[in-house]
């Protein structure tokens, strides 16, 4: 038996609180995209231009935030290398779950289990 075990409800509430502060900070980038847009082109935007930049500008933070914040937030603990994979990566948070087929991590083999395998 692998003695490397990692605790799926441990590894949820990671999840759910790395894809909460993802979502808070997508969400606040809206109003600054819109601030930015509005100091940048004033009066002179054309709409289209707003419209990529309004919502273009909050996806590309969410991507970032999600390379730089999320995977990075995630790790095992026995090798520290990401389980941000094992999750569905849904935006919010309420639906985020650990995948049906996430076994655990890929680097040192410790396995995904359950509070009740694990007799808690």
């Amino acid at each position: 038996m692998n003695e490397k075990t990692i605790s799926k409800e441990e590894l949820l509430r990671q999840l759910r609180k790395a894809g909460k502060v993802r979502a808070i900070i997508t969400f606040l980038s809206f109003f600054l995209m819109w601030l930015l847009a509005a100091a940048l082109f004033g009066e002179s935007i054309n709409t289209g231009v707003f419209a990529a930049f309004f919502f273009g500008g909050p996806l590309i933070v969410m991507h970032l935030l999600t390379h730089f914040y999320c995977k990075p937030a995630v790790i095992c603990p026995y090798c520290g290398s990401s389980l941000w994979h094992c999750g569905n990566g849904c935006f919010k948070t309420r639906r985020m779950k650990i995948l049906d087929d996430a076994t655990g991590c890929t680097e040192c083999g410790a396995v995904l289990i359950d509070a009740k395998e694990q007799g808690l």
